[in-house]
């Protein structure tokens, strides 16, 4: 508000008030300033009334009273004090400004003033009614209140009946206890020459004071909030030093106006101002004042539970205007706080049973931090007192072990001069707390503590009242399967509390220990069938080894004996074959004065388990063994006694022929465990062996049937095919033999009689005796033929010549004798041609006795066509 409005305002109050005095006040117009009343105008109550007025501290009612005060008092005092004439002048100048608005406004038909009131105050319509006139509202021009010509006045409208009131010395309507719903245009009418007044009134709602409250803090510096309830032209700003830093306002007035400011620093002052038309609130703010730490969370020391009931301590860091309270259900219990902000606080609560919650709550201006405790989170039984379970000896060291009940936070150390070398917790509460520790040597002394939140039980330990060698794994030596059931022993080395006990799910069988160290502790054990399961266990205070033992996989069969076969020979060396039946684990080796120089195994057990072995030389022995877990079974073996030659390719020559039938003769070189045999269609029909090895089969063919140890054979018919088969145990050979390749038909027969008939028998005779001479004279070049055939030349006791002469393959064959004549058969050297084809020499047969009487006859069996000597026989 200017200068010039407020003593307007101000002032023509007084002129106003003293308008019945306007004749005093215009006795001297020409020197108003000068003589009379005037001149002892004490304007000191003016000034005040200026003063009042320029600062707004007054109402409009207070105004008029200072203003009349002053008017009456100036009148009467005369002071000639010229320094008072000014205020004299000041006065009269104001009226004279008030006179000339007046005039103004007579000369003008309607007059709008604006108003601002607050809530609760009073407003004056300084438009006066002396005579008669109507105070309206609204656009409507609805009368609130009328005075009528003879002063008498009246209000209209019930609601304005205690609140509008007319002065009937100024002539000024007024409303009282003004509300917002007051707002709004005033008209104040007056009969005669005097113009309408219209009055717009705005009520207001006093500001409220702002609030200010705190954001953040960081280092030197502090947000600060300030707020204030919103309302209609209502503005918040921040102000340092009379200087407006910052402000706001809102329309929406159901918003609250905030408005932040980030200090510089915590020594400035500042101030939040809230402010409308009709008022202002300052909060003036010191930011050390509204800036603290934020409190922080508060920590319960959990209890020691006693039956239902447990005590708990909650505590906080202390600060500032800090406060630490227990509260439940919202209702605060207890609470504290200490001007020592170097002492924490804390609060003890005595819980009423373990069902109820509870929370610990610590605040402060600017932050609150709540801790919900449930009391049987926070309460605890007592730590139980730790066990050492014996430790394990390393050389000079020692693993012990440390054990305690389990609990809630139930932690378990070792500690040796006050220091934790370990801890553990578990959060499993049905498993005990272990700890191991590794000592360093057996002279310390350590301790092992359990503790929990609430209490601490400690074990002094001394290592070498403790310690013990570990247990060894033990040892499970196979059984033997008998039927269902097989016998196991269990073993393990002894030591200091050692026991040794067959466990079967999880219940002891049986168990052993021995105080005399120096002997393995064994422990037998006889299944029930092989379905079971079991465990045998070794184990001292240290230590524990448990084995796990199905029968399936530790019984056994024995392991059947091995058997040895030669494969093949050479002349220093053979090649042995060993083999054994195959089953679970079993190894075949090869072994030579313990040492093993082969082995085998097979994780098939359909199939027989098999070993060669090459020796070296005939003079070593060898071992062929085969063993499982449960059982060896060795096979001594002499090489000398397994070796063996090739056997030979046996030799098939006729004996005699019938009509239907024809005797074969077959023979081959004799040897070690040699067997001849006859075999048709894969079955044996005879055989034949001979001890005496230094005597050839093949030298027995001229002996009779009797004493031979070649193997006859009577064919039946022609249609048959047989076989003569060698043996030994390492070779076989086969001749496959068709009789018809053997024997003569009856055609041959007829051919043969007849050759004989014409002669041809003299020519054969004489063939055969040149042939015969020749040959003799010649020795045989068979590699076969050995020295026993030169003794069974020697062995005859009359020169007798025999031609034996087989050329279907042009190669001489012994032919056998027919009837029960012995016949010698002598050997055929050759070398020549024959038909154009060569005929090797072939040696004789073993020796035999001669008969008393030989027989003398021929045979030639020419081919069909050709007439070529196929066969030529020649018998003495």
């Amino acid at each position: 508000m200017s200068l010039i409005d407020t003593m307007i305002k101000s002032n023509s109050c007084i002129c106003k008030v003293n308008q019945n005095r306007s004749s005093a006040l215009a006795s001297e117009p020409t020197n108003p300033f000068g003589g009379g009343e005037l001149e002892s105008l004490d304007c000191s109550w003016a000034a005040s009334c200026l003063e009042r007025v320029s600062e707004g501290e007054e109402e409009e009612e207070e105004w008029l009273r200072w203003a009349q005060t002053c008017t009456s008092e100036s009148l009467l005092q005369r002071r000639r004090d010229s320094d008072m004439r000014l205020h004299a002048l000041l006065l009269l100048g104001v009226c004279w400004l008030n006179g000339s608005q007046l005039a103004t406004s007579q000369s003008s038909q309607s007059e709008n003033r604006q108003l601002t009131r607050a809530v609760g105050q009073s407003v004056t319509f300084q438009s006066p009614v002396t005579q008669q006139g109507y105070l309206k509202y609204g656009e409507s021009k609805t009368t609130l209140a009328s005075v009528s010509s003879g002063g008498a006045f009246t209000v209209l409208v019930s609601g304005y009946a205690k609140r509008v009131t007319w002065d009937n010395v100024t002539g000024f309507f007024t409303i009282t206890a003004l509300i917002s719903q007051d707002t709004g245009v005033y008209t104040v009418e007056r009969k005669g020459e005097q113009p309408t007044v219209e009055f717009r009134l705005t009520v207001y709602d006093r500001v409220s004071r702002p609030q200010v409250s705190r954001v953040s803090q960081v280092s030197e510096s502090c947000s600060l909030l300030c707020s204030v309830s919103n309302g209609r032209e209502v503005t918040l700003s921040w102000q340092r030093e009379g200087e407006t830093l910052t402000n706001t306002s809102n329309p929406d007035l159901n918003t609250p106006l905030t408005l932040p400011l980030e200090t510089e620093g915590l020594s400035h002052s500042y101030s939040c101002v809230a402010s409308n038309p009709v008022s202002t609130e300052t909060l003036p703010v010191r930011p050390e004042e509204h800036c603290f730490d934020r409190v922080s969370k508060p920590q319960i020391n959990r209890g020691i539970r006693v039956s239902e009931s447990c005590s708990l301590l909650c505590s906080v860091s202390n600060g500032r205007e800090v406060t630490l309270s227990w509260q439940r259900e919202g209702e605060t219990l207890t609470n504290t706080s200490n001007p020592d902000l170097n002492t924490p606080l804390t609060l003890p609560l005595e819980t009423e049973g373990l069902s109820h919650s509870y929370s610990c709550v610590a605040s402060n201006p600017v932050s609150t931090e709540t801790l919900p405790v449930r009391p049987e989170e926070h309460c605890f039984d007592r730590v139980s007192k730790p066990q050492v379970n014996r430790g394990i000896r390393v050389s000079d060291r020692c693993s012990l072990l440390c054990s305690v009940s389990n609990g809630r936070e139930v932690t378990l150390s070792w500690q040796r001069e006050g220091e934790t070398l370990s801890h553990t917790s578990n959060p499993d509460l049905n498993t005990p707390l272990t700890l191991p520790l590794e000592t360093e040597g057996l002279s310390h002394s350590y301790s092992c503590v359990a503790s929990n939140p609430v209490s601490t039980e400690t074990l002094p330990v001394r290592p070498e009242e403790h310690c013990f060698d570990r247990v060894s794994k033990p040892q499970i030596n196979r059984g033997i399967r008998v039927s269902e059931s097989c016998s196991l022993l269990c073993s393990v080395s002894n030591g200091r509390e050692v026991t040794l006990s067959w466990q079967r799910e999880g219940e002891t069988l049986t168990n052993t220990s021995n105080p005399d160290l120096n002997t393995p502790l064994t422990l037998p054990l006889e299944t029930e069938g092989l379905s079971h399961s079991y465990s045998c266990v070794a184990s001292n205070p240290v230590s524990t080894e448990t084995l796990p033992v199905r029968p399936e996989e530790h019984c056994f069969d024995r392991v059947s004996k091995p058997q040895v076969s030669r494969v093949s020979q050479g002349s220093e060396s053979c090649s042995l074959l060993c083999s054994v039946s195959n089953g679970r684990e079993v190894t075949l080796s090869w072994q030579r004065e313990g040492e093993t120089l082969n082995h085998t195994s097979n994780p098939d057990l359909n199939t027989p388990l098999t070993l060669p072995l090459e020796t070296e030389g005939l003079s070593h022995s060898y071992s062929c063994v085969a063993s499982n877990p449960v059982s060896t079974e060795t096979l001594p073996v002499r090489p000398e006694d397994h070796c063996f030659d090739r056997v030979s390719r046996p030799q098939v020559s006729r004996v005699s022929q019938g009509s239907e039938s024809c005797s074969l003769l077959c023979s081959v070189s004799n040897g070690r465990e040699v067997t001849l045999s006859w075999q048709r269609e894969g079955e044996t029909l005879n055989h034949t062996s001979n001890p005496d090895l230094n005597t050839p089969l093949e030298t027995l063919q001229t002996l009779p049937l009797e004493t031979l140890q070649t193997l006859p054979l009577e064919t039946e018919g022609f249609s048959h095919s047989y076989s003569c088969v060698a043996s030994n145990p390492v070779s076989t050979e086969t001749l496959p033999v068709r009789p018809e390749d053997h024997c003569f038909g009856a055609d041959d027969r007829v051919l043969l009689y007849a050759g004989a008939a014409g002669g041809g028998a003299v020519c054969l005779g004489i063939v055969a005796l040149v042939l015969y001479c020749r040959l003799r004279g010649k020795k045989p070049r068979d590699e076969d033929s050995s020295p026993s055939n030169t003794g069974a030349q020697e062995s005859r006791q009359e020169e007798v010549t025999y031609a034996n002469l087989d050329m279907k393959r042009w190669k001489p064959r012994a032919v056998p004798p027919a009837g029960e004549v012995h016949t010698v058969y002598a050997e055929v050297t050759g070398g020549g041609k024959m038909q154009g084809s060569h005929f090797a020499p072939e040696p004789p047969p073993a020796a035999g006795t001669l008969a008393s009487e030989c027989t003398e006859y021929a045979r030639v069996n020419f081919r069909r066509k050709t007439r070529r000597a196929q066969d030529a026989v020649l018998y003495y």
